[in-house]
């Protein structure tokens, strides 16, 4: 029989991204507005692919957005969204660990996700751990839901995913996954009646 595995996303379902808040005061536009551009930008999704280095996302993404701000700025700006785990995130995991096989997949870029794994103690809590700029895939592309399941040798319905972005959580359970969209450790605990 497949294991079962309980995947997570980063963030907004683990950890605290304030990008999109201080992204919308920086631009001026709306928080849907916002949200909608680093969804379908050019620059974020090449970044988080792996295709092009902090200095070029940069570039790109502040010439992309039209920006009123250097490039260098922007990246010291983008490399402080992350701000630690969201309340109760390590004490979810840490409940979950001895009785389930825990990992999370995520649409990060290298500087994030060393920080993630090394600062909050992640790397120790997930079993597997599977970054977009290391697969060379982003979410919500299908194909890189085939690519978790083939690497932890289970089938799709076997992986419970937690997503805070609906259009993701709609590509995985079309995919075979058992998704939900969620905004936090507390809505993960409610389906999981933990």
């Amino acid at each position: 029989m497949s294991q079962k595995w309980l995947v997570f996303d980063l963030g907004g379902v683990l950890m605290n991204f304030v990008g999109v808040p201080e992204l919308s005061k920086l631009t001026g536009k709306s928080i849907e507005d916002t949200r909608s551009s680093l969804f379908f930008s050019d620059a974020v999704e090449l970044h988080q692919i792996g295709q092009i280095n902090d200095e070029q996302f940069a570039a790109d993404y502040v010439a992309e957005a039209d920006l009123n701000i250097s490039p260098e700025k922007f990246l010291a700006l983008w490399e402080s969204l992350e701000t630690g785990p969201l309340e109760g995130a390590i004490e979810l995991l840490d409940d979950l660990y001895e009785h389930n096989n825990l990992a999370c997949l995520s649409n990060t870029n290298n500087g994030h996700r060393v920080r993630l794994m090394s600062r909050y103690g992640l790397k120790e809590r997930l079993q597997r751990h599977y970054a977009s700029h290391e697969i060379g895939l982003a979410k919500p592309d299908p194909q890189i839901f085939a690519h978790v399941a083939d690497d932890l040798g289970t089938a799709p319905e076997n992986i419970t995913y937690f997503d805070d972005v609906q259009r993701i959580v709609d590509v995985a359970n079309t995919f075979g996954l058992n998704a939900h969209q969620v905004n936090g450790p507390g809505d993960v605990r409610r389906i999981l009646g933990v």
